[in-house]
C-alpha cells in the first residue's frame, strides 16, 4: 500500500537512478521501471483525507456537485504532457496530476470546454468568418441544435421555448456572462467550473473473499501501427505496443460548479434568468454523461455514469404547459384489440440482467405529447412507463411497438433504480 504524491512518483522520482543503474548493468529497464511502478499503481485514496474539502462545496450559496464513476476502460487526462525514455517497461505518455494533493484532476477549463463543445456559437462564429471548414461546419451546428433542443427538453423546458435564438442565449448566458438582453452579468455571479477531482473509490472483492478498496492508477497500452512499406499494408504491419497510465473504471469524480446568478429571481418569483438552478444542474449532469470527459473518449476513455438515480427532470415552470399535460388526449389509451392488431407479436419479455448500454429492447408506446414520447419496456419487473424525446418527422402512434436503444442502467439487477433511453432511437418493428 502507498500514499505517495503520485504527481512527484511519476514525474520526479521516476527517472531517479536510471542511468547509475543502465551504466552498471545492475538491472534490466523492465526490472527498473516495474519497481517505479509499485507505489502508482499500489496508491490507496482512503488515507488521502484531503479529497474531504472538495465535497463541502456543494453546501456553499450557488454551487452545486455532481459525482460521477469512470467507466471501463478508465479515464486519461494530460496525454500531450511530455514523459518518455527510450527504454522498455517505461511509461510513455503524461498524465496531469494535480500539484498540491499529487491526485489524478480533471481541469476546471478542461469541464467547461467539454460542456461548451455541446453548443454551436463557436461554429456559427467560424461559418460568419467564412473559415475554410465553414462548409462541413453547417450538419455539424444542425446536430448540435437538435441535440441541445433534446437535452433542454429533457431538463424541463417547454418544447415550444427552445428556439434556435433561445440555445444560443443559453449558451451566452453560461459562458460569456450576457443575458438575453445583451447585459453583462456580475463577475461574481458568473458560471465557474472548478476542477474535478477524486473522492472515492468502488471496493471490491480479492480471491479470499476480503472486500479492498480498487486501485485508484493502472497500465494500459495502444498499437499504433509501423508505418507501411511498398509491400505491407499499414493495418497488416507489427503493432507498436506503448504504455500510457490511466484511472481505473470505479473511480469517483466530483465536478464542482458555482453558479450564483441562476439562484437570482424576479420579484414574482420566476428565474431572473432563461436557466433556474435545478436545470443548469441537469443540463450539466446530461452533458457530462454524453461527451465524457479527457482524452480519447471516442473509444471509450473518459465516460461516466452516476453515483446516485436521476432526481428527476425538473418540471415545466409554465402554466400554459402544466394546463396541457393535464389534458388527456383520447388517443392516449389504446385497447388490448388495438395492441393484437398493431402487426407485432412481442416475444418473451427480457430480464433485468440483460439490460446493457447500447442494446435494443422492445417496447410499446403509451403516450405521444409534446413530441415527447412515453413507452412501457418489454422487460420483466420493470412496469415503469419511460419518456423521452424525439424529433423525427414522422409521428409514432399510440399503441405502436418499437426498438429502443438502452442509454443507461442506475443500480444492479435487481435493484434497478432508473433506466434511461436513447431520444430520437424508436425504431418500428412492423
Amino acid at each position: 500500500m502507498s500514499t505517495a504524491n503520485l504527481g512527484l512518483s511519476f514525474y520526479r522520482n521516476y527517472f531517479d537512478g536510471f542511468w547509475e543503474s543502465k551504466r552498471d548493468n545492475k538491472e534490466s529497464d523492465e526490472v527498473f521501471f516495474a519497481r517505479k511502478h509499485k507505489p502508482i499503481y499500489g496508491f490507496r485514496l482512503n488515507e488521502y483525507s484531503v479529497v474531504t474539502a472538495y465535497r463541502e462545496l456543494s453546501q456553499l450559496p450557488g454551487y452545486f456537485t455532481i459525482p460521477l464513476i469512470t467507466e471501463y476502460p478508465g479515464l486519461l487526462v494530460g496525454t500531450g504532457y511530455a514523459h518518455e525514455i527510450a527504454a522498455k517497461g517505461a511509461t510513455k505518455i503524461g498524465f496531469y496530476f494535480d500539484h498540491t494533493t499529487g491526485l489524478p484532476t480533471i481541469p476546471g477549463s478542461s469541464v467547461k470546454g467539454v460542456l461548451r463543445s455541446a453548443f454551436p456559437r463557436l461554429d456559427l462564429r467560424r461559418i460568419a468568418q467564412k473559415d475554410r471548414t465553414a462548409a462541413s461546419l453547417e450538419p455539424l451546428v444542425a446536430y448540435k441544435r437538435a441535440y441541445m433542443r433534446e437535452v433542454l427538453l429533457a431538463c424541463g423546458l417547454p418544447v415550444d421555448q427552445i428556439t434556435d435564438a433561445f440555445i444560443d442565449n443559453v449558451e451566452a448566458e453560461i459562458f460569456e456572462g450576457t443575458d438575453s438582453n445583451n447585459e453583462k452579468i456580475p463577475v461574481t455571479n458568473r458560471f465557474i467550473c472548478h476542477d474535478a477531482v477524486v473522492t472515492g473509490i468502488e471496493s471490491k472483492r480479492d480471491r479470499d473473499g476480503k472486500t479492498r478498496p480498487a486501485n485508484l492508477m493502472g497500465p494500459d497500452f495502444i498499437t499504433p501501427h509501423t508505418k507501411e512499406t511498398s509491400l505491407i499494408p499499414r493495418h497488416m504491419s507489427e503493432p507498436n505496443p506503448i504504455q500510457l497510465l490511466k484511472v481505473m473504471p470505479g473511480v469517483t469524480f466530483t465536478f464542482t460548479f458555482c453558479a450564483k446568478y441562476a439562484k437570482e429571481k424576479n420579484a414574482d418569483g420566476t428565474p431572473k434568468y432563461l436557466l433556474s438552478a435545478e436545470q443548469l444542474e441537469q443540463l450539466c449532469y446530461r452533458l457530462l454523461l454524453d461527451h465524457g470527459a479527457g482524452a480519447k473518449t471516442n473509444v471509450g476513455y473518459g465516460r461516466f455514469r452516476d453515483t446516485r438515480p436521476l432526481t428527476k427532470d425538473v418540471a415545466p415552470a409554465s402554466p400554459q404547459n402544466e394546463a396541457a399535460t393535464a389534458i388527456v388526449s383520447p388517443t392516449t389509451t389504446v385497447s388490448p384489440r388495438q395492441a393484437a392488431t398493431s402487426g407485432y407479436t412481442p416475444p418473451e419479455p427480457a430480464e433485468l440482467r440483460q439490460l446493457k448500454r447500447g442494446r435494443k429492447f422492445p417496447a410499446r408506446i403509451l403516450s405521444v405529447e409534446n413530441r415527447q414520447l412515453t413507452v412501457k419496456l418489454h422487460v420483466a419487473d420493470w412496469d415503469h412507463p419511460l419518456s423521452f424525446g424525439y424529433f423525427f418527422p414522422d409521428v409514432p402512434k399510440v399503441g405502436d411497438w418499437g426498438e429502443v436503444i438502452i442509454k443507461q442502467v442506475n443500480g444492479r439487477p435487481p435493484n434497478v433504480r432508473e433506466i434511461i433511453l436513447e431520444t430520437n432511437k424508436f425504431i418500428p418493428l412492423f
